[in-house]
């Protein structure tokens, strides 16, 4: 089955900035640390934390992965 854009647009595991901000607080680690175990760049994770900006579907995949493996 093919996927519509607007399946292919929503974010993983419903992950939202405000989810990936404490996921990675409880698990005491800086975006830097994030973007280096994850592959998702820093400037991904800074912007999207902070509302200014939505990343490509493939970075919200690989940082709910991370988020969801620790």
């Amino acid at each position: 089955m093919k996927a519509t854009s607007s399946q292919t647009d929503r974010a993983p595991s419903a992950l939202t900035p405000d989810i990936s901000r404490l996921a990675r607080q409880e698990l005491g680690l800086s975006q830097a640390a994030v973007s280096q175990a994850s592959g998702v760049q820093a400037y991904i994770i800074k912007q999207w934390e902070a509302g200014r900006f939505r990343p490509p579907v493939a970075a919200l995949e690989k940082l709910a992965a991370y988020y969801e493996t620790e």
